[in-house]
């Protein structure tokens, strides 16, 4: 056994598969025979959907052997995997085979710490991340093998990761990485990368990135070098450097190519670099492509950026049309935002009343800031001044400082209390003042807020020759 645990160690599967095929050979006494079968079939599940076939002979050689063997928590976590595999390729979320899944995996968690660790796979891996995480936490990780530490820590991670705990996942790819190897880790750092981009920290993510392509052994496999392109454009076009977000992108997409291969992410990452860039010709049939290539889950977002795409580049029928089909997705989350954009393409339209219907349907859903900015923007076409200042001012309640949004709010409450007649200076410098830093200095607005900054320090400030009497 120490043998197996060294060789599975270092990734050596050849000599793992080798020493207990010859075991299973020369072994008679059917319990022995049984359990080598079913150390067999461990190992067969640690190679995902294409160890399927011999997870599956390796329990019935198990059966074959004790067919009490059946009953035992090994054999019930491992057939448990089985189960996981077949329903990756059924992607059925209501498919009675998770029931089976789950009744397994409650039994073999009275099982070894060995056992438990690939029920918890099997839990996590058929998306009952709640339970499995509550079962990998039980595992005193001291118990498992070193080969099995890091893999728990990587189940860990995509439990996190499927519950939204962005922070804890990319911890966790971190611990698993420390204890992988070769491209082992350097799959794990690029996990770790994409939890990073999601929190938007792209600084820490390039690192991760670096030390992704520090980690291999040799020449980078094309699919692993494109996927970590595709991570380094996406950092980059949050670092605003679009040109490098290009460079990488494009790269990615070459690779992929002469592959035979074509992803979602780098068709997608490619066509936003192309958008930031205003490179409408090429960014629109580039977002098209994403909309094709992407899976039920990621359509909806595709067929999002798409229209806003087509939105920015004058093409407002276009892009109606792939807003109303993101609407159609039913598993796209941002609905409310998608109603707010539809807004937003009627008001540039001039139809004020469809934009102020489609922001108010927005607002009851919940995308509470851009709803708003649209509603006070109608307000303000209409000259409901002050029915615009509240819609400003809810804007600037729930936006984030600092954001493109927020400094809308602000220079849009400036601009709405000017026009209501300088009858409070103090905030009007006070929200022209905020606003004003975010904004270029040859833009029409930051010459604006900087006349409105002076006149009202000239409201509030007394006059040099005006004189107080006692």
């Amino acid at each position: 056994m120490t043998e197996l645990f060294q060789a599975l160690s270092t990734n050596d599967f050849e000599t793992a598969f080798e020493l207990l095929e010859r075991t299973l050979q020369i072994t008679r006494e059917p319990q022995q025979r049984a359990q080598v079968a079913l150390e067999l079939a461990g190992v067969y599940a640690l190679f995902g959907a294409g160890g399927l076939d011999g997870l599956q002979h390796s329990l019935e050689q198990a059966i074959l052997a004790v067919p009490e063997v059946q009953l035992e928590p090994r054999y019930l976590a491992l057939q448990a995997n089985v189960l996981m595999f077949i329903l990756e390729e059924i992607l059925e979320p209501n498919d009675p085979q998770r029931a089976q899944v789950v009744a397994m995996a409650d039994k073999a968690s009275l099982g070894d710490a060995i056992t438990r660790f690939y029920a918890a796979s099997a839990l996590v891996g058929s998306g009952e991340s709640e339970r499995g995480l509550l079962l990998l936490e039980q595992i005193r990780f001291a118990d498992l093998p070193v080969y099995l530490q890091w893999r728990a820590w990587s189940w860990r991670a995509g439990a996190f990761e499927e519950l939204g705990r962005l922070r804890d996942a990319s911890l966790a790819y971190h611990h698993a990485a420390n204890g992988a190897t070769g491209s082992d880790r350097a799959a794990l750092l690029q996990d770790k990368a994409a939890m990073l981009l999601d929190l938007e920290e792209p600084h820490e993510a390039l690192i991760a990135l670096e030390q992704s392509l520090a980690a291999v052994f040799g020449i980078e496999h094309p699919s692993d070098a494109a996927a970590r392109l595709q991570l380094e454009a996406r950092a980059h076009l949050m670092l605003e450097n679009p040109h490098l977000a290009r460079e990488h992108a494009e790269q990615a997409m070459r690779i992929e190519t002469s592959s035979g291969e074509h992803s979602f992410p780098t068709a997608l990452v490619l066509a936003q670099t192309l958008a930031a860039l205003e490179v409408w010709q090429e960014a629109i049939p580039t977002f098209q492509r994403a909309v094709q290539l992407a899976q039920a889950g990621d359509k909806g977002f595709a067929l999002h950026e798409l229209g806003l795409a087509q939105l920015d580049a004058d093409q407002p029928d276009d892009a109606r049309n792939s807003l109303k089909l993101a609407l159609l997705e039913s598993v796209y989350p941002h609905k409310a935002e998608i109603r707010a954009d539809l807004a937003e393409l009627e008001y540039r339209l001039g139809n004020f009343e469809i934009a102020e219907k489609e922001a108010r349907t927005a607002l009851e859903m919940g995308a509470t800031v851009p709803a708003s900015l649209m509603l006070a923007n109608v307000a303000y076409e209409y000259y409901r001044l002050d029915e615009a200042l509240e819609h400003y001012r809810r804007a600037l309640e729930h936006s984030s400082e600092g954001n493109r949004d927020w400094v809308i709010a602000h220079q849009m409450t400036a601009d709405t209390l000017v026009q209501l007649g300088w009858r409070n200076p103090e905030q009007i410098l006070h929200h022209a003042s905020l606003a004003l830093p975010h904004l270029e200095p040859a833009d029409e607005w930051a010459i604006t807020l900087e006349s409105y900054i002076e006149r009202a320090r000239q409201l509030i400030v007394p006059s040099s020759h005006s004189r107080t009497l006692n």
